[in-house]
């Protein structure tokens, strides 16, 4: 696995790798490790809403007054999020120590910081939507026992998300205007000497250039390999959004795991420089798993905007409950079976990210109960430590309130002071 100079070839060989996985996964029920009953589910809903209550007081309550100190604020937050991990979520007290002081919180505040440094007009949801992979990268250089930091690569892979996933899913921009784009970018990460025609394209370029001052192109192909991966991918994602195509179960599959494949993939050979073949092995399948949690977390939103994917399309004779046993085995073979990373930090982290994959998952299928039928929610609302219903309305509560702050933020921006504050706590 080492042509580098025919990124489709390795790309499409890891695809069709999963592709097979996947299908050879079984789509039975699966077995989980703990399961709740309604009496326990109705206990952790209450607490689950004092915590939302306490949370949204906390950070409405932030000020960034210099005669506070921010730290108390910090070290309040942290030991709410602490108490909502072990009490509610399941995690136990190393895993959440592990968020909370080893790194985490620190990278999170660092990365703020850099973002509103390099475009001060980056939106509270641009912010947020990087952050997510941040947090992947951040798990990455724990799984790899690299120090959990926030490097010229990291900024910069993770603030391409917000740009160019936006510019290709916005609906009011035209294909031909994607394709060009995509065709610039695509030039520009071979090493092409282009110049930014637009505001948009100079962002763009700035960020290819810091991961270049980091990663030799000689030194490291991989590198650049992986990002061209993941470009092209993004391009064929196009399809899913085009109504006039005629696109099956298969196509989806293949543009699906392409692209959560390479992204992770990208993810991590930004943060080590290169990957052994089991390693490179072991991420693309990881993107692949996250790809498919994301697709149905926003089945719904994909259905409504004509996009398709596994979990948004109809297929004969595939019900979403097959899909969703099918996704939640696929986790656990990918999770459980990996070989690469047998340090006991990078244990630790696995077990942390199954869990909180599938708490994550069991919030989709929660917020999407049409696609199921009754008796199968029931099954799977016994692995919840919340009920389904609380699910649904809990969701529904944090994005009003997030849409709150995201007005209060537009007037008086206070992300950073807030990341620093939380970073500097304790628990």
């Amino acid at each position: 696995m080492n042509n580098y100079n025919n990124p489709s070839e390795i790309i499409e060989a890891l695809r069709d790798k999963y592709i097979k996985v996947w299908e050879s996964t079984p789509d039975t029920f699966p077995k989980w490790q703990e399961t709740f009953s309604s009496i326990r589910q109705k206990e952790k809903d209450i607490q689950m809403s004092t915590f939302a209550d306490k949370m949204i007081l906390l950070i409405k309550g932030f000020t960034n007054d210099p005669t506070e100190d921010p730290t108390r604020w910090g070290t309040a937050l942290k030991k709410l999020i602490y108490e909502c991990g072990t009490g509610i979520i399941g995690l136990d007290g190393t895993s959440m120590r592990l968020l909370l002081e080893e790194g985490f919180c620190e990278s999170t505040s660092d990365f703020i910081l850099k973002a509103r440094e390099f475009d001060s007009s980056l939106k509270m949801d641009g912010i947020s939507q990087a952050l997510r992979n941040v947090w992947i990268m951040n798990c990455i250089q724990k799984l790899t026992d690299s120090r959990i930091e926030v490097t010229p690569s990291v900024l910069s892979y993770s603030l391409l998300y917000p740009y160019t996933d936006n510019y290709l899913d916005a609906n009011s921009i035209s294909a031909g205007r994607k394709r060009l784009l995509n065709q610039r970018f695509a030039g520009k990460l071979a090493g092409e000497r282009l110049k930014a025609g637009t505001a948009y394209e100079n962002k763009l370029f700035r960020l290819v250039d810091n991961i270049e001052g980091q990663f030799d192109r000689c030194e490291f192909p991989m590198v650049y390999m992986s990002l061209l991966g993941i470009q092209a991918a993004q391009g064929k994602s196009l399809l899913q959004q085009d109504r006039g195509k005629a696109v099956n179960h298969q196509d989806i599959l293949h543009i699906s795991f392409e692209k959560g494949g390479s992204s992770v993939l990208a993810d991590a050979c930004l943060v080590n420089g290169s990957l052994t073949a089991e390693e490179t092995s072991f991420m693309f399948g990881f993107g692949v798993l996250l790809q498919l949690l994301d697709d149905l977390q926003d089945a719904a939103v994909d259905r409504s905007y004509g996009h398709a994917t596994i979990f948004s399309m109809q297929d004969k004779g595939q019900s979403q409950e097959v899909h969703t046993n099918r996704l939640i085995n696929f986790m656990m073979q990918i999770l459980d079976e990996d070989t690469c990373y047998r340090t006991p930090g990078a244990i630790m982290i696995k077990n942390m990210m199954k869990k909180s994959i599938m708490f994550l998952l069991l919030g989709a299928v929660a917020c999407n109960q049409k696609m199921f039928g009754r008796s199968y929610l029931n099954k799977l609302e016994t692995y919840s430590p919340l009920s389904f219903n609380y699910l649904k309305g809990f969701y529904k509560k944090i994005d009003r309130e997030y849409g709150k702050l995201k007005i209060k933020f537009a007037v008086n921006p206070l992300e950073v002071p807030m990341a620093k504050a939380f970073a500097a706590g304790s628990i």
